[in-house]
């Protein structure tokens, strides 16, 4: 006979410090109960979102850091979005995964539009003698920690306290690209990089570190338009300029971990002006780095 299981479901994006929560909730009655631990996630985001904390690779990275027994993911199609929640109960929960107990948020909600909520859920567990854990909320300063508030938080520039929320930094990965060279021609060499179009980033110049080959290094990050140099207001620039850093990095991996906002983008009156700005940002980050 299949071994019962433990389960926890959701779309876990950013894996915050509400998601560790409930993972770690998972894991402890995996052991006590000697059951299977199980977490069920979407290749995708049920609802439509202003941009990712984490893609889908990030994610799953991030996912299998705890010692679950099984990560399964289901694509979220049209035709899944239109089970209903008794179906999902029965035809995925029960009969899929042998489901001896579920752990879920307080906000939990499934099957079709989200119609399946807590008081149905406790009302199905109940009848097919299933255990189940509601797990309130984590508050930090009287805010409850959600995707949906680190991402309205990294858009207002609010880095410390999204990485607050999320449990570490905030960070971007991707491959870097040739750009124009301009930063190179005023002294300040960039490395332009390439993202994922899903992912949620920040407007503006932020302070950080690096990790690029291995080693760690200080950074400062412009996410931006290039008002100055550039008319095209649709083309979103990445430009991670290297504190103390040189070498060729193009076609490389970079990974870029924000620690804090400096400023918002602004437009210059010539080259110059930009120049001298960024030596201040630079020399800013390093004073943050030296205390």
């Amino acid at each position: 006979m299949k071994k019962k299981s433990v389960l926890t479901i959701g779309f876990f994006d950013g894996v915050h410090i509400g998601h560790k929560k409930l993972i770690e909730k998972v894991i402890t009655e995996g052991k006590n109960k000697n059951l299977e631990t199980v977490l069920l996630t979407f290749d995708r985001p049920p609802q439509p979102v202003s941009g990712l904390l984490s893609i889908f690779e990030e994610r799953l990275e991030l996912l299998k850091n705890f010692s679950l027994d099984k990560i399964e993911i289901i694509h979220f199609d049209k035709n899944f979005s239109k089970i209903s929640p008794e179906n999902f109960f029965y035809d995925i929960l029960i009969k899929k995964f042998n489901i001896g107990k579920m752990v879920v948020g307080y906000d939990f909600a499934f099957g079709k539009n989200r119609s399946g909520n807590i008081s149905l859920l406790m009302s199905l567990c109940i009848k097919n003698k299933v255990e189940l854990d509601v797990l309130e909320p984590i508050k930090i300063d009287n805010k409850i920690v959600s995707s949906s508030f680190i991402r309205e938080s990294l858009i207002k520039g609010e880095i410390e306290k999204a990485n607050k929320m999320l449990g570490r930094f905030y960070s971007l990965e991707g491959n870097i690209i040739k750009g124009r060279g301009l930063g190179r021609k005023i002294g300040f060499p960039t490395a332009n990089v390439e993202v994922d179009k899903n992912k949620l980033l920040p407007i503006g110049i932020f302070s950080g570190f690096a990790f690029l080959e291995n080693s760690l290094c200080k950074a400062v990050t412009y996410i931006g338009f290039n008002p100055t140099i550039n008319k095209d207001k649709k083309i979103l620039a990445i430009e991670i300029y290297l504190i103390d850093f040189s070498g060729n990095i193009y076609g490389k991996n970079i990974k870029f971990f924000f620690l804090k906002k400096i400023r918002d983008e602004k437009k210059f009156k010539n080259i110059n002006d930009l120049k001298n700005q960024i030596e201040r940002d630079v020399e800013y980050v390093k004073k943050i780095f030296y205390n």
